[in-house]
This record gives C-alpha cells, structure tokens and sequence, in this order.
C-alpha cells in the first residue's frame, strides 16, 4: 500500500495525507487489541478494561480539544490528526510496557513463532475487510452513493451485534483455550451449547428492536430499508457461529485453511453481490452475504472435522439454530408491521432471558 500510494489515494478518492495518517492509526492501534489479547489469556482483564476506555475516552477528548483551540482549521483534518496523536500516545505507552516486562529484549523464537502462525493470517485479514465492505462499494458503484448511505446506516445497525461478538469472544477464547489444554471436552460442549442460545436471545432481540435502531440512527427516511436489519444480523449471527470452529483452527495452528476458506468465499461473494444487485437491486447484498457468512461456517465445520469437533461443539444443536436464525429472519420481517406482536414479543425474550441466565447463574454456584 505504501509503494502504491498515490494510486491508492486516487482510487479511494481519499487525500494522500489523510491515507498517510491512517496507515500510522491502523500500525500503533492493532499494539492495543494484541496487548489486550496477552493480558486476558493471562486472566487480567483490569488493564484491558483501561486500555479500551482510556482509548475511547482520549479519542472523544482530543479531537474535541483540538477544535476548540484551533478552531479556524478544516474539522475534518483536526478529527484525523487527534486520532494520529491518540494512537501515537497509546501505542508507545504499549511498547513501553512491553519493553519493561521483557528487560528490552527480543526472543528470537518467539517472533519466528508469530511469524509462522500469523503470517498466513494476512491473507484472511484482508479478505475480510474486502468481505466487510465489498456490499457497499459494489452498490455505491452500481445503484450510486443515495442507494450505498441507505445500506450504510442499516449495516451499521447490525454492528451492535458484532460488537457484541467480539467481546464475548475475546473473553471466551482463553477460558475455551484452557480447558481445551486440559482435554475437558465435556465441559467445553455444555457451556458452548448455554453460549450459543444466550447469544441466539440477544440476536433475535436487536432483529425486534430493529425499527427503533434504525430510527434512532437515521430516522425516518430510512424506515424503508428497515427490512433488511434482520438479513445483515443474521450474517453477524452466522459470523458468530462460526468463531466456534475458527477458535480450534486457532488453537490447532492451521491459519493457513484459515485464509484459504476466507479467499474463497469473499470472492464468491463478490460475484454473488454483483448477480444479485444487477437482478434485485441494493438489498441483494444483504442476502448474499448472509447466505456466503452461512457457507464460512459449513466450510470451517468441515475443516475441523479432523480434530473431531463433535467432542468440542455440539454440531446439531448450531446447526440448528442457524436453521432456526433463518425462520427467525423471515418472521421478523413479517411482524415489524405488527407493532403490539412485536412488543409482546421483546417483552417475552426479555423475561424468558432473565430467567435463563437466573438459571444459569444458579447452576454456575451450584458447581462451585
């Protein structure tokens, strides 16, 4: 990217300088999640929890400190420049860390170890950006940006679900991690199984509450649209099944299958996107993407079959609830016209929720 700059630019139709700064966020920001993913594997969440908000505080604060003191200069570039410094802070804060615990010193096997494991992981991390934002340039270049803005706000209604995804994950996988060091199968399969149906609660409820969502996050004029909340959810929700499968590919070290499955299906999706937006129109893209996010999940069970997957996960009981997450698309769809159903029906999840997780709770006390 940094040789191809200037192309980049005019292909993105982004300033030079603004590709410049971002490149310095995306390098010094990544120290921050890694960081984070060290301590919690250690089981201390205390500095991670501060990392996450002290970042979120200063990257609030900064952009703000700086409008007021330079208050004549372009906002935008005021915006990018405090993120640059916030990241900067951050960042070297983190070396810094790094660095005292280590006495300064580099293990040479230890970066021959996460360039042998990470490396191959290139490849999937940047096929799923392209997957993540292949719908939305597709449509601003084929239906024009009116089409690609409505996509963009209900896109981002369904975030709060990944959101959601990946910070149970992040505490998921070192506890997963550990009892699967301790061949403690069973236990992994029971609580898996109460993971995935606490999870399948929250995704129906934030499919309910869809309307309100998009209200809120665009208003009016883009109720329309609010039809499609529940396809794009549904592709998070099968993005979340299939971390089940991808954490033992992890945990197995196979990154490479990783990439290759991630290659295959962004570029099925990119061809599906391109059929379905000629034939359909915009919403298409929501569709297929869901429908490629279900394929990932079938090609990773696959994958992992060899590692005999069933001992970890219970396999019926998530392909069964990708089947249900479907019913429970179209009937979304169906009742956000019934305002009374669907409010009888979050009050219902609501209840049936709390009630689960009491029981959960109680079973938890129990064992200890």
């Amino acid at each position: 990217m940094l040789f191809f700059n200037k192309h980049t630019s005019v292909g993105l139709h982004i300033n030079e300088r603004h590709l410049w700064a971002l490149y310095i966020v995306l390098i010094l920001y990544s120290l921050i999640p890694i960081y984070q993913a060290k301590e919690r594997s250690e089981f201390k969440y205390k500095v991670s929890s501060i990392l996450t908000l002290g970042y979120a505080a200063a990257n609030a604060l900064i952009p703000i400190i700086f409008i007021y003191i330079f208050f004549d200069t372009n906002k935008l570039d005021l915006i990018i420049y405090a993120n640059v410094i916030n990241s900067i802070i951050w960042g070297i804060a983190i070396i810094i860390l790094i660095f005292r615990k280590q006495h300064g010193r580099v293990k040479k096997e230890y970066v021959e170890y996460a360039l042998k494991i990470g490396f191959p992981v290139v490849p999937h991390a940047l096929a799923s950006m392209i997957l993540g934002n292949s719908d939305k340039i597709m449509i601003n270049t084929m239906c024009g940006s009116e089409y690609a803005a409505v996509y963009g706000v209900v896109y981002t209604c369904a975030l709060s679900l990944s959101l959601l995804r990946n910070s149970l994950n992040n505490a998921w996988v070192p506890w997963f991690y550990r009892k699967l060091s301790e061949y403690r199968f069973d236990e992994v399969r029971n609580v898996s199984r109460t993971f995935i149906d606490l999870f399948s609660i929250c995704f129906v409820f934030l499919c309910l509450l869809g309307p309100e969502i998009i209200f809120i996050l665009g208003g009016d004029n883009y109720r329309s649209s609010q039809i499609l909340i529940p396809v794009i959810m549904l592709g998070c929700y099968y993005n979340f099944l299939n971390l089940f499968f991808v954490n033992i590919e992890f945990y197995e070290k196979r990154t490479f299958i990783i990439s290759v499955i991630t290659l295959i299906v962004t570029v099925l999706n990119i061809l599906m996107n391109y059929i379905g937006i000629l034939l359909w129109g915009y919403g298409a893209a929501a569709y297929t993407t869901a429908i490629c996010n279900a394929f990932i999940v079938i090609f990773h069970y696959f994958s992992t079959k060899k590692y005999e997957n069933y001992k970890i996960i219970d396999n019926r009981h998530l392909f069964s609830r990708m089947l249900e997450g479907v019913a429970i698309t179209l009937g979304c769809v169906f009742i956000y016209n019934h305002v009374v159903i669907r409010y009888i029906s979050i009050g219902v999840l609501g209840v049936y929720f709390m009630t689960k997780c009491f029981k959960e709770y109680r079973r938890i006390k129990n064992d200890e």
